[in-house]
């Protein structure tokens, strides 16, 4: 297992190989934007009406409830400020998920374009996107995405515990991690025993990683870069890792 230090220079220079290569890359620039624009579409579509009229009968009841917010009525000032940010933390939060479904196909289409510039397969600029290539993602990759989620999902839930968290944490972030790390395996056709022996090696570097994509994700605006930005800089992170474990 690699040291703190090796562990962040390899975080270090993969992410300053993503830039690289995210700004090199016409395909990789669209994978990149379709998503974010196919997500925006139906989210100020469908997301934007379910949300509102959500909002609109809560307030509504609100107002039934307490009457109209002013300076004397403190209380019912402060529960509709938290109600506010209750909103804007859901409309965050529908918006990530969204986005990671509908990013799922590009994400492996992402990790393949990554590893080809990788591999110098193709030349960055010439090589055009085909859509064609969108519909043979594996049904695997939905499943295995589902499955990783849902044990986030329950890592979240057993936080609360005490004294879980030390270790609830460092597994939070390897699991996040790993959401993202799968393509790139896929992609190189790794088997189990394999991704294992991958995890155990680079631990370090992939829990650090890991965290650091994931204090990105909690910051509103910048957490929509941070899916397809993700797949770039773990497919360039284990693509490092095999080459440091080669010298």
């Amino acid at each position: 297992m690699r040291n703190i230090s090796q562990s962040f220079k390899l975080i270090r220079e993969s992410l300053v190989d993503s830039n690289k290569i995210f700004k090199e890359s016409k395909t990789i620039k669209i994978l990149f934007l379709i998503p974010l624009f196919i997500t925006f579409t139906l989210y100020m579509g469908f997301g934007y009406y379910l949300i509102t009229r959500v909002s609109d009968y809560i307030r509504q009841l609100m107002i039934q409830w307490l009457g109209l917010p002013n300076i004397e009525n403190f209380f019912s000032y402060l529960l509709f400020v938290i109600f506010s940010c209750g909103m804007f933390f859901i409309i965050n939060s529908t918006l990530i998920i969204s986005l990671s479904i509908i990013s799922i196909p590009f994400n492996g289409l992402l990790a393949q374009k990554t590893k080809q510039i990788l591999q110098n397969e193709v030349d960055n600029s010439q090589k055009k996107f085909s859509l064609k290539e969108l519909f043979m993602l594996k049904k695997s990759s939905f499943t295995r995405a589902f499955i990783i989620a849902m044990c986030s999902l329950f890592l979240m839930a057993i936080s609360i515990i005490p004294g879980l968290f030390l270790i609830v944490f460092p597994l939070t972030c390897l699991l996040f991690a790993i959401n993202f790390l799968d393509y790139t395996w896929e992609e190189y056709q790794l088997s189990t025993s394999e991704i294992i022996n991958n995890t155990k090696k680079n631990l370090l570097s992939y829990i650090f990683a890991g965290i650091l994509c994931l204090l990105l994700a909690s910051i509103p605006l910048v957490n929509i870069i941070v899916i397809p930005g993700a797949v770039i800089f773990f497919s360039v992170l284990y693509d490092k890792t095999q080459k440091y474990e080669s010298t």
